[in-house]
């Protein structure tokens, strides 16, 4: 993964859903169930209000949301602190893992690999920029416009995931639904349960002319 800019402005919930697009136009998706993780699940919100006519569902995984706000600003704060502190290693670590082959790996070391990898002035740039503008769902009209079938999924005693919120986005939503998993690990070590909602609900969006 090479270099990206290392300049806070640049990342914004806005310009990452613009990537989410970019890929879909990469590869001439002209629809998608569009679906993330933590902050990743913020972007797919952002996509989604940004773009709402590529997005045939979402899935909402665990969003950082309004009462998730203080505390993550505080703890991305401070990995960016750690990541800006780290230097030389840090970017040595980043150059190594750069060149590690990207295919025959498990998904979760795959994931590893690809954040580990980026510059570590771009992954500070991107927590700093990120933690510095509002959130996707400030704007509580823009969320109850939004027509499309979502998923969102939410789980107990996480300060920055915190279940409350995502149970009340998916009723703010027209057409949400909210499954409580029992950590944010299940969908990752033991994912046969939710599985159980996904799938359904996956051939409920396809399925509808």
């Amino acid at each position: 993964m090479s270099e990206r800019p290392a300049d806070p402005d640049l990342y914004t919930w806005k310009t990452l859903s613009s990537d989410v697009i970019s890929l879909l136009d990469h590869l001439d998706i002209d629809q998608a169930v569009v679906g993330g993780l933590s902050l990743g699940a913020n972007v797919t919100i952002a996509t989604a209000l940004a773009h709402p006519e590529r997005c045939r569902g979402l899935v909402i995984e665990m969003p950082v949301l309004e009462r998730g706000r203080v505390p993550a600003t505080r703890a991305f704060g401070a990995l960016a602190r750690a990541i800006e502190a780290g230097g030389p290693g840090l970017t040595g670590a980043s150059w190594l893992l750069r060149r590690l082959p990207a295919t025959g790996l498990i998904p979760e070391l795959a994931a590893i690999r690809d954040v580990a990898s980026v510059h570590p002035k771009s992954a500070a740039a991107v927590i700093r920029g990120l933690i510095a503008v509002g959130l996707p769902t400030d704007d509580e009209a823009a969320i109850t416009s939004l027509n499309m079938p979502a998923l969102v999924i939410g789980h107990r005693r996480d300060p920055l995931h915190v279940m409350d919120d995502a149970r009340e986005l998916a009723d703010a939503l027209p057409d949400g639904r909210f499954v409580r998993a029992s950590s944010i690990m299940e969908h990752r070590m033991h994912p046969e349960r939710l599985a159980a909602h996904l799938r359904p609900f996956l051939e409920e969006v396809w399925g509808r002319a």
